[in-house]
């Protein structure tokens, strides 16, 4: 099947004029050319109106305001959705928006927070460095931080990382306190087990966990969803906090 036309039959000076003055493909510019019986100014017009039509309908802003940002973007579809959104909505907002991995989203909004805070790290952040963030945001900040130093590290090493803190922020701020006894718990067995482990270390060149270390290991791991899932609307319900 041929084009709708080719572009012998329509003209290619016209085509080119066409596509010089608006960002149109080959064969939607044969399409609008068509409709417009050859009269390009006329062709270029009924782009621009899909474009407005399109912008309006995806975002619900006002004729002149999608108007105004496909002029200022020359009618770049995906730079004029960008604009408008970054200019509706929040850095948070926008992340959540586009993320729909909830893990990734609190990544991001957690590092655009030590961004915009200026937050001084010593590879990883102290809680000290986050005492001038609001509650909401410290509580963010610091479970990401220590649940990507669990994931650098390994799990017994997080046990030493700010658990206290960590501990605490999950049971008063996202009112999860079983996690919260699960980590306790886990460290208790940790220290309680580090003599028995540094020998078996010594003797045997690596660490052994016991199978009671181990099922607290497996069962915040089966947890960690939920640490996520919670966290993550924690964020919602304060989103004003956030940058």
């Amino acid at each position: 099947m041929p084009l709708i036309g080719t572009v012998d039959e329509i003209d290619k000076q016209k085509l080119e004029n066409l596509r010089q003055q608006i960002p149109v493909g080959l064969r939607h510019g044969l399409t609008l050319l068509e409709k417009a019986g050859g009269n390009v100014e006329a062709a270029a017009g009924y782009f621009r109106e899909e474009c407005l039509r399109l912008i309006v309908h995806k975002t619900g802003v006002s004729e002149l305001a999608a108007s105004a940002q496909l002029l200022k973007n020359n009618f770049d579809i995906a730079a004029t959705l960008n604009c408008i959104d970054e200019a509706r909505f929040t850095l948070t907002e926008l992340i959540i928006r586009r993320n729909k991995d909830q893990e990734e989203a609190l990544e991001k909004i957690a590092a655009g927070v030590v961004e915009k805070e200026q937050l001084i790290r010593e590879y990883w952040l102290h809680p000290d460095a986050l005492k001038s963030l609001q509650p909401e945001v410290f509580c963010l900040v610091m479970l990401m931080e220590w649940l990507s130093f669990s994931s650098w590290e390994d799990f017994e090493t997080a046990l030493y990382f700010h658990l206290d803190v960590v501990a605490d922020l999950i049971c008063n701020q996202l009112l999860l306190p079983e996690i919260s006894d699960i980590l306790k718990e886990a460290r208790a067995i940790a220290i309680d087990q580090a003599p028995q482990q540094k020998a078996f270390l010594e003797k045997e060149g690596f660490v052994s966990w016991t199978p009671e270390f181990t099922a607290q290991s497996n069962l915040f791991e089966t947890q960690r969803p939920i640490l996520i899932n919670a966290l993550y609307h924690f964020v919602e319900g304060n989103i004003s906090k956030f940058p």
